[in-house]
């Protein structure tokens, strides 16, 4: 069976890590028996092989039917008087301030057109794109102070890491970078910075009606109050510990876990209405006290969550109006939401999520939270959400190819009128799955006549009687081939750390075939699992458990039953040979395990790490990469190892048999790229998401 994939002209520099396809190549006609998701899971801000070029023209290059930015696939004709858009294949005349002749067959600017010369670019964003001025990036925090995380140490490791991750923003973000913190046990703290009073503290006991205190001096620039910021981040611990030690014992340790996170988190994000950012909160125990109480819910949730597979579909979904309600509003202002749970009990992590998940934030779980233990974790991760890459104010759009429609985006962020994807902001780990569906046939060849004007010559003046077609694609003369093309194009508009407004545009072709056979041969495996995984977890807050697995037992089982219809001998392709390792996998992974003893806030981790993941993310939570773990001067001794069976970048230390040598020393993790303290027992190390050890 032949393999089919699209044929890049060598002059353009092709990038794969934003938007990976399940298949590059797709069939003709929507009644293909292909039961497997066909989309891409699009990474906008994945690293990519070379530095991305950015435009500077004051108007973009855009077609005047669909609107999709002119790119590397785009045929110029008629002298280069013309182009062709390569998604609605409607004609544009080039504008004068673009026009460049083609000579021997190619534009004579091409050197100079980085957006012809390879699939991805950016360009400065005029300035009717945005509705306001592009605007300081803004890191709020909020604190938990309740005696649990003053005991458990994570006010004291939270604290840290926002004053190092502020330290680094500085760096990254220069005198731009502002914040903002809120602190909340039983009521609500305020900080209120002054160049001539210092740090003020207000606290609002009245946690039923939130208002702000301070009509000014809340969000403050980093750089101009950087003493007052560090002296306030070392001594909160301090000071609540005196606080509660000065206070009545509660009874029974009863109001260790009260807290009023729902009026802290809904204050923070009062402040930050006016301009957006990213706040960042931590909490301890379930939301117990005034709006947005959670711990009412608790105990049917619990029973619920033992039932496994039988417990109803919105045990998984939001217990409080008040979170979803916040997260729309939050969205509609450019303010994005991460979590830090670190609880010892149930915390309702289904509720808690929805604030991450409309905003385009990330919520991480440290389950029985102990600074000596996990702190390393936390601060490491509040480190990463800094230092990332990330774009502010942001929108994401992808437009299709004619017969081509979007069905479905599955992450985190929310869909809008017009196929538009607002994210509030986004970083480099951030991955959408996009769902495609065959709308309409699609024509059997690429001719554009009779309205759509000339398309098949270097200039359309000229005629040829040759097979071959040829038009300046991407600003240079090439063979069309025979093979059908479609095209995707993501587009995500943002504002840099520099705040600059600015587009990122990428466009990547999929072939088009009547044979379903040519479908099975191009699946991208990782790309599927990591698709099909979004589509089908995002389910479980309207199915069971178990109807959610039945039904991707079968869509496989429909579609290996196709392939062998085309008289093929073997069970699967050699393109999805690893389908059932990864379904199985998928099956078997916390969101989906039929088990009662699965905790409800593991359940929902997962369902948010899969949700908001990209494709290496989604498949190391559900397969795990293992590797074998020696002393210097001991392979010798030991058997042939086959390599990892399944694919991915290889962590640097980890040689390609799937050996990591750790000079002599067991007890160091260096080679695996992590922190050490070492390797015991059997020596064998799992990564799951995240290095875990196996002790």
């Amino acid at each position: 069976m032949r393999t089919i994939a699209p044929q890049i002209p060598p002059h353009i520099h092709f990038e794969k890590g934003c938007i990976k396809l399940t298949n590059t190549c797709i069939p003709s006609t929507s009644g293909a028996n292909y039961k497997l998701p066909f989309g891409a899971v699009i990474e906008p801000l994945a690293a990519t092989e070379e530095p991305i070029s950015v435009i500077g023209s004051p108007l973009p290059v855009r077609c005047s039917s669909c609107h999709s930015y002119v790119n590397a696939f785009t045929p110029f004709i008629e002298g280069g008087n013309k182009w062709v858009c390569n998604i609605c294949r409607h004609l544009n005349r080039t504008k004068n301030e673009y026009y460049s002749p083609l000579t021997g067959g190619m534009r004579a600017d091409i050197d100079t057109r980085p957006e012809l010369l390879s699939n991805i670019y950016e360009l400065k964003a005029p300035s009717d794109y945005s509705s306001r001025p592009p605007q300081p990036p803004v890191f709020s925090f909020v604190f938990d102070a309740t005696p649990a995380a003053v005991k458990s140490g994570l006010l004291k490791t939270a604290t840290k890491a926002a004053s190092a991750a502020l330290k680094r923003g500085l760096e990254k973000y220069g005198s731009r970078l502002k914040t903002c913190f809120v602190v909340f046990d039983r009521s609500i703290h305020f900080f209120r910075f002054s160049k001539f009073t210092g740090v003020k503290m207000c606290t609002t006991p009245e946690t039923d009606e939130v208002y702000i205190p301070f009509p000014s001096g809340l969000i403050v620039e980093y750089a101009d109050f950087k003493a007052n910021v560090d002296l306030l981040l070392s001594s909160l611990p301090s000071m609540f510990e005196k606080k509660q030690s000065s206070t009545a014992a509660p009874i029974a340790g009863v109001g260790e876990k009260e807290n009023s996170f729902g009026s802290a988190i809904l204050g923070c994000c009062k402040t930050m209405m006016n301009i957006g950012g990213k706040v960042s909160y931590f909490l301890s125990s379930i939301p117990s006290r005034a709006i947005g109480a959670l711990s009412k819910h608790s105990t049917t949730r619990i029973n619920q969550g033992t039932l496994g597979a039988n417990m109803i579909p919105k045990t998984l979904g939001v217990a409080e109006d008040l979170y979803r309600n916040l997260a729309v509003e939050a969205a509609s202002r450019f303010i994005s939401i991460d979590g830090y749970i670190c609880s010892s009990s149930y915390c309702d992590v289904a509720t808690l999520s929805v604030l991450s998940r409309v905003t385009g934030g990330q919520v991480r779980l440290f389950p029985s939270f102990v600074a000596e233990r996990d702190g390393e974790r936390l601060f490491a991760s509040v480190l990463h959400s800094m230092e990332r890459e990330q774009a502010f104010e942001a929108m994401f759009r992808v437009r299709v190819s004619r017969g081509l429609e979007i069905a479905k985006y599955c992450g985190h962020g929310h869909t809008r009128p017009h196929d538009l994807f607002a994210v509030s902001s986004c970083d480099e780990d951030w991955g959408v799955g996009l769902q495609l569906r065959v709308a309409s046939a699609i024509p059997p060849t690429m001719s554009l006549t009779g309205s759509d004007g000339a398309y098949g010559g270097r200039d359309s003046r000229s005629s040829s009687s040759s097979d071959t077609s040829y038009a300046c694609v991407g600003g240079r003369g090439a063979p069309i081939p025979q093979l059908v093309y479609g095209y995707v194009q993501s587009s995500l508009l943002y504002t840099t750390p520099e705040g600059e407004r600015r587009v990122r545009v990428c466009t990547v072709p999929i072939c088009v075939s009547e044979g379903l056979g040519d479908v099975f041969a191009s699946a991208q495996m990782d790309n599927v699992i990591a698709l099909m995984s979004k589509l089908h977890i995002n389910r479980l807050r309207d199915d069971k458990i178990v109807t959610v697995r039945k039904r991707i037992l079968t869509s496989v089982a429909e579609t290996l039953a196709a392939y062998r219809k085309l008289g093929a001998t073997s069970l699967a392709p050699r393109a999805m040979s690893l389908l059932p390792l990864y379904v199985l996998s998928l099956l078997k992974s916390p969101s989906l395990r039929t088990s009662g003893g699965e905790k409800l806030d593991v359940r929902s981790m997962c369902m948010s790490e899969i949700l908001r993941g990209g494709v290496d993310a989604v498949k190391s939570i559900m397969y795990a990469r293992c590797w074998c773990v020696w002393k210097s001067g001991e392979l010798s001794s030991r058997p042939a190892m086959a390599p990892m069976p399944v694919g991915g970048e290889t962590p640097a230390g980890v040689e390609s048999g799937g050996f990591i040598d750790v000079g002599g020393s067991i007890g160091t993790r260096e080679a695996a790229g992590v922190s050490d303290e070492g390797f015991l027992g059997d020596a064998e190390c799992a990564e799951q998401g995240e290095l875990k050890d196996k002790w």
